[in-house]
């Protein structure tokens, strides 16, 4: 908890808003350390809900402005709100409504007991046969938008093919769509790192922010030189190891000065 606080006052110095993401990947019900969207009870789900809420609530105490619930990429919700892993047969499985049921109650709840920013982070596209698609993405926003969401973060293997130069704009059609049905804020992520696609994404586009993550642990000034020659490409590879081995440290470049 000091160490958040430390986070967030050095944030609010500089009047700079932050948020605390929630990225469970798997969930011990107490019976299965890694129990699955298939296979939690009912009193397993309400278990994981409220941890969630008291989770929140450090948040709240550690300054944050916000929570994000990570439920993009292969994240336990992410595959809960999956027509590919969820084959339940109660209220929690089947429509997409009922699989988004779980995200549903968690935000409304934060809305009505904590003044957070509530930012959901989900997938555009997983390329997977019966799973994910940019048509559902769009519906599964705009709940939770109607639910109370703030802001919604899109992720996922679509996005980054997305800002390949191959393929610049294979995607953007319906992340405009996306942008184009709901309210609130959305930003868009996955393998940006250089000035010139950021500049391009939001003048070109109805994109509102971008997000970056590895391309500052490979190089932290990233920024920066961008500020000082007006355009930066991050020395970044998406090798991905300081993501899978969850080091902020770059096992490509080692610390840079």
């Amino acid at each position: 908890m000091k160490d958040y606080k430390d986070i967030t006052n050095i944030c609010h110095k500089y009047n700079v808003p932050i948020l605390g993401q929630l990225a469970p990947f798997y969930f011990n019900d107490g019976l299965n350390q890694k129990v699955e969207a298939n296979d939690i009870s009912i009193e397993g789900i309400r278990n994981f809900q409220s941890q969630v809420l008291l989770t929140a609530k450090k948040f709240l105490f550690a300054g944050f402005d916000g929570i994000q619930l990570n439920m993009g990429n292969n994240y336990y919700l992410a595959r809960f709100i999956n027509h590919y892993f969820n084959q339940r047969k109660d209220n929690y499985g089947g429509n997409t409504f009922n699989r988004c049921r779980i995200a549903l109650e968690l935000i409304n709840a934060i809305n009505k007991n904590y003044d957070l920013h509530i930012s959901c982070k989900i997938n555009l596209e997983d390329v997977r046969k019966g799973g994910m698609t940019p048509k559902e993405a769009i519906e599964i926003a705009k709940l939770f938008e109607k639910y109370g969401a703030d802001s919604i973060q899109l992720t996922g293997q679509a996005i980054s093919v997305a800002q390949t130069k191959e393929n610049p704009n294979e995607y953007l059609k319906d992340i405009n769509k996306l942008i184009e049905s709901v309210d609130i804020p959305v930003i868009v992520g996955g393998n940006i790192r250089d000035s010139d696609t950021i500049n391009k994404l939001l003048n070109e586009n109805n994109i509102e922010f971008i997000s970056i993550s590895k391309p500052f642990i490979a190089e932290n000034n990233f920024l920066d030189k961008w500020k000082e020659n007006g355009h930066s490409v991050s020395i970044c590879k998406n090798c991905n190891n300081c993501y899978s081995k969850k080091e902020s440290r770059c096992f490509q470049y080692g610390k840079i000065e």
